[in-house]
Order: C-alpha cells, then sequence, then structure tokens
C-alpha cells in the first residue's frame, strides 16, 4: 500500500503518526509525573529577613540589603 502512495501523502502519514506518538507520549507523562502538591506555592512560610546581608558593588563599596528598603531590586550573583 505504501508503494502506491505518493510522497505527498506519504509524508503526511508520517507527520500525523509523530503527532500522534506524541500527544501520546505526553499523555503517558502527566499520568505517571503528576505535579507536586506544592506547586506554585512558598516552600516556607516564614523565609528568613536578609536585611543585615551586607554585600559588594559594583564599584567595591559595601551595601546591605536594608538600604533598599521599600524599593524593588533585583540581586545578581555573577561569577
Amino acid at each position: 500500500m505504501l508503494d502506491r502512495m505518493t510522497r505527498t501523502r506519504r509524508s503526511l502519514l508520517w507527520a500525523l503518526v509523530l503527532v500522534a506518538a506524541g500527544v501520546v507520549a505526553y499523555g503517558l507523562g502527566i499520568l505517571l509525573h503528576p505535579a507536586p502538591p506544592l506547586a506554585g506555592q512558598a516552600l516556607k512560610n516564614d523565609p528568613p529577613d536578609v536585611a543585615d546581608v551586607h554585600l559588594v558593588n559594583a564599584r567595591g563599596r559595601p551595601v546591605a540589603l536594608s538600604d533598599f528598603q521599600g524599593k524593588v531590586l533585583l540581586v545578581y550573583f555573577g561569577y
């Protein structure tokens, strides 16, 4: 049967088979590995206070996180 099919039909058939295999694999992954019960929730209800942490800025000057109290702060640790 595959010998008589045109190249386009054969390609479409393989694409359909691959899509179906992907859908089955995704469904099995969801069934076998459900999300943990705490997904999206904080792991600690009382995080430690880090306002006393002292760091060094890019110019070599000491900076405390408490200096930025009330502001949005992004801390990046580069190596």
